[in-house]
């Protein structure tokens, strides 16, 4: 990130390469770099599509001239000055284009005959996905059958970061929806690095992501934000005084508030806490029981800090017991010596069964326990480089009387970025973005 901060003037400035829109009907198109003043692009890791919006202000005629009707092509490039790769780049043009899915908010301005309206755009993978259904069987890991549904039945040609899954496994799409047969793998997909759950499905600015929470967690850090000016010593010693004034520009969070915690009921209910899971094999006429307690599984997988607390303070297990009957779950399966006995091959079953004791718990429980705990809101300058499935560190100060000389408070620490919107405004040419950050555990002890 030094190397396009060095060649930016100010903090949240931008480069807008590229804003045009072509219809579909003549191959004709208009350039709106000049009647845009807004562009904001939404990215979730819970959501697989990115959207965006675009305000315009048409003094031109161009939505009759075009004219524009709400089924047209938008291409958008922008980045930071400075911008030294494909990553650090927002790029829709070419094959990435953004369809135009809707206008709303039709507004006439002043006696001059200007008209604003808004333009609703989503990446066209998603509208693939509605018109196209996938009937077919697979025998294959579940990663190989992710990667062959988005490269030829969603025929899309971005970036895909796919995290090798384990086992193999025999897999049956009943006419449903490419993401809505990813969502349902993504369910029962079990990591072959360490056998993790905790996969996610989400587009980002560099391209579809279908992997664990363990695989984001230890990506290195693209940011290091704080709450107020800090200078590191390195800075000083490699940049001239306005490099570092911008570079603490970048580093500065404008606004943050924190989250609301949800209610505990919200947690005990939902079974994060703790809860029990009943497998009927329909195969060998059996009933099996796994528990899953929060605590004892606490570090089975990476977290988001190297060395974690809990959230939750043991204490509970001594006020409540073990939470093992809070939510009970009853889930349907059949094996033979763990291999999935409803398909055979030469009288022999060779491929995995879904082994819900693996995932059924696990994943709901995470999710909830990221939506339940340490969410920060926040605005910083603008920097393309940034995106969802990122991990940033946040620096803030101690608040009031330092008890025990920590300097910094207790929030601070490593985070994920959940959900993020780049606002881009053309007219000032400044570029911010509000994100969403989680955490899943503490730095100290509670």
């Amino acid at each position: 990130m030094a190397q396009a901060i060095e060649q930016t003037q100010y903090a949240g400035e931008f480069q807008l390469e590229t804003l045009k829109i072509y219809s579909p009907s003549k191959g004709i198109f208009a350039d709106l770099l000049n009647a845009c003043i807004q562009i904001d692009v939404y990215e979730d890791i819970y959501n697989t599509a990115i959207t965006a919006s675009i305000i315009i202000v048409d003094t031109e005629n161009i939505m009759d001239k075009l004219p524009i009707v709400g089924q047209e092509y938008v291409e958008l490039k922008c980045s930071t000055p400075g911008a030294s790769s494909d990553f650090n780049v927002i790029d829709f043009t070419g094959d990435n284009e953004l369809f135009v899915s809707g206008i709303v908010t039709k507004e006439k301005v002043g006696t001059g005959g200007a008209l604003t309206y808004v333009l609703n755009l989503i990446t066209k993978e998603q509208l693939v996905n509605f018109n196209t259904r996938v009937s077919k069987s697979y025998t294959d890991d579940i990663s190989s059958i992710v990667g062959d549904v988005l490269k030829n039945k969603i025929g899309t040609k971005k970036k895909l970061n796919i995290e090798k899954t384990s086992g193999i496994r025999k897999i049956v799409s009943p006419n449903s929806n490419p993401y809505t047969l990813i969502n349902r793998l993504k369910r029962e997909a079990v990591s072959n690095i360490d056998l993790s759950p905790h996969y996610l499905f989400f587009e980002n600015k560099n391209g579809f992501n279908f992997t664990t929470l363990q695989s984001l967690y230890s990506r290195p850090l693209v940011g290091m934000l704080n709450s107020g000016d800090k200078v590191k010593d390195r800075d000083r010693d490699a940049l001239h005084i306005e490099d570092v004034q911008i570079m603490q520009s970048h580093r500065r969070i404008l606004a943050h508030s924190y989250a609301p915690s949800k209610d505990m009921n919200v947690s005990l209910l939902s079974g994060v806490l703790g809860s029990t899971l009943i497998t009927h094999d329909i195969y060998s006429k059996s009933y099996d029981k796994a528990e899953y307690n929060f605590f004892s599984d606490f570090k089975k997988f990476r977290r988001i800090e190297d060395d974690p607390n809990p959230m939750y303070h043991k204490k509970l297990l001594s006020d409540f017991g073990s939470f093992k009957d809070s939510v009970v779950k009853l889930h349907p399966t059949s094996t033979t010596n763990d291999k999935d006995a409803q398909h055979y091959t030469d009288n022999k079953t060779l491929y995995e069964s879904n082994k819900p004791q693996n995932w059924v718990q696990q994943v709901t429980a995470k999710y909830i326990e990221l939506e339940n705990t340490q969410m920060i809101n926040m605005t910083i300058h603008g920097n393309s480089l940034y995106t969802v499935g990122d991990m940033v560190e946040l620096s803030f100060p101690i608040i009031g009387q330092d008890h025990d000389n920590d300097k910094i408070d207790f929030s601070s620490g490593n985070y994920l970025i959940s959900k993020l919107r780049h606002s881009f405004t053309p007219p000032t040419n400044t570029h911010l973005i509000h994100m969403s950050v989680v955490k899943d555990c503490n730095r100290t002890k509670i």
